[in-house]
Order: C-alpha cells, then sequence, then structure tokens
C-alpha cells in the first residue's frame, strides 16, 4: 500500500468522524431540517466530501446513532461487572440523549429511517440485556424490571427533551432519568404504592 493511498484513507476516516459530530451538533441546533451544507461547513469539508461518506440526512442521522452504541459498547465492556451498571448505562445513555435531540425524530419521519431505526433498536436491546441482568443479580435494580421497562425509560426522556437549548439538554435529559431510579430501583409498583398510602385524599379525588 502506498503512502498516498494511507494518508487517502485515513483523511476519510477523519473526515466522516467530523461529519458526524458536525451532523449530531447541527441536527440538535438547527433541527431535523437543516440544510446539510451546515453540516459540511462545520466539519470543514465540502458538499462532494459529505456525499461521498452519506446518501442523503437519513444516512447521516443513522451514523451518529451508531456512533453513540459504539461508544456505549466501549463503555459497558469496561464497566461490565460493575453493580451499578445498569443505571450506569442508562445515565450515559440520557446524556446522548440530550446531545443528539433530533435524531430520533429525523429517523422516525421516514420509511428509510424507521427501517434503520429497528436494526438500531435491536442492537440496543442487546446492550442493555448484560448490564441490567447484572444489576438485577447484585440487587441495585428491581428483579421486575425488564429491558422493556429500560426502553420505556428511555422514551419517556425523549420526550422530556422538547424544544429546550441545545446547551441544557444534557442534564435536562440526566435529571429527567434521575427522576426514574426510584422505580428502577425499587420495583414499578412500589413508589406509587408507597405514594397513594401517603396520599390517600390524592387517590380519592381522583
Amino acid at each position: 500500500m502506498s503512502g498516498t493511498t494511507v494518508t487517502q484513507r485515513i483523511d476519510a476516516v477523519r473526515n466522516r468522524k467530523a461529519l458526524v459530530a458536525a451532523a449530531e451538533y447541527v441536527f440538535a441546533e438547527v433541527g431535523p431540517d437543516a440544510p446539510l451544507e451546515l453540516v459540511a461547513k462545520r466539519a470543514h469539508v465540502g458538499r462532494g466530501t459529505l456525499y461521498r461518506h452519506f446518501r442523503d440526512r437519513i444516512d447521516l442521522a443513522a451514523a451518529v446513532y451508531e456512533e453513540h452504541l459504539n461508544e456505549l459498547e466501549r463503555y459497558v465492556a469496561e464497566r461490565a461487572e460493575a453493580p451499578e451498571i445498569a443505571l450506569e448505562l442508562m445515565t450515559r445513555i440520557a446524556e446522548l440523549q440530550g446531545q443528539a435531540r433530533g435524531i430520533q425524530p429525523l429517523l422516525l419521519r421516514a420509511a428509510a429511517g424507521r427501517e434503520r431505526l429497528a436494526v438500531l433498536n435491536a442492537r440496543t436491546r442487546e446492550l442493555l440485556a448484560g448490564p441490567l441482568a447484572t444489576s438485577k443479580a447484585a440487587g441495585v435494580v428491581s428483579p421486575e424490571i425488564s429491558i422493556e421497562d429500560l426502553l420505556i425509560a428511555i422514551d419517556m426522556v425523549e420526550g422530556a427533551l422538547g424544544a429546550l437549548s441545545r446547551d441544557k439538554t444534557p442534564e435536562t435529559a440526566k435529571r429527567a432519568f434521575s427522576l426514574l431510579i426510584p422505580a428502577l430501583t425499587s420495583g414499578p409498583g412500589v413508589p406509587l404504592a408507597q405514594f397513594w398510602s401517603a396520599h390517600p385524599a390524592v387517590g380519592a379525588a381522583s
């Protein structure tokens, strides 16, 4: 392999990473319909380079999601034996949701995006399985909690982000998830039962 070829490959990898990072920022800051020229400009590459790597904005959004999953898989590999790994992982997922606000709605808008999202969601399920089992065995997470419950929690955080500005969303996402921790650690019915027991008048009013 010639030195020129090696340099070209290094440049291609660097450009792709720059485009993915730029897309995450632009879609969160400007919105899912942001001109792709803004992504190329932020990545300091031309439009031609962008389209050599990505067919369209769906392809670009899926790449952001995939990069997050790559990071999360590395995180789990490093922390696999930690008793709190499920809660740690969910907290990190919430942070990434805050950073990448706009990616999931973009993928949901078109059939091609929904197909890509289905594949990515299957990978997310696999990612959650080991940490959930570890934390349940350690008594950190309630034995009642399932992967479906964790996916619901992820969707709830996504819904909480709304139209917040980018600089607020990572911390807001973490805070939104922290509100769900009692249900994950005690079981979904326990906090609610405790609430009704402590506030019978509220239950009567409803």
